[in-house]
């Protein structure tokens, strides 16, 4: 990963990362919420709050963001899947 998306990445709170790696592995809101324990207001949240850090306008720009990271890192996402 380069270092200008390291930086943004590591903008991202502790939350946040947990949110943006169920994206990387392409969930739902729904199921992240419930992977989290969360609300799907609460997770909406995180995701707006995660474009802003990373500078992209959508949910798939994120997604391909964080398969880059899988890419050079994938320790990095190794998330825990919940049965929906």
């Amino acid at each position: 990963m380069n270092e200008a998306l390291q930086v943004l990445v590591n903008s991202l709170t502790a939350r946040e990362m947990q949110v943006f790696k169920y994206i990387g592995k392409g969930f739902s809101n729904p199921q992240i919420a419930k992977a989290l324990c969360i609300t799907i207001s609460t997770v909406k949240a995180h995701v707006s709050n995660i474009l802003a850090k990373l500078k992209v306008d959508n949910r798939s720009k994120a997604a391909v963001i964080a398969t880059k990271i899988v890419e050079t890192d994938p320790e990095i996402f190794s998330v825990e899947v919940v049965n929906s």
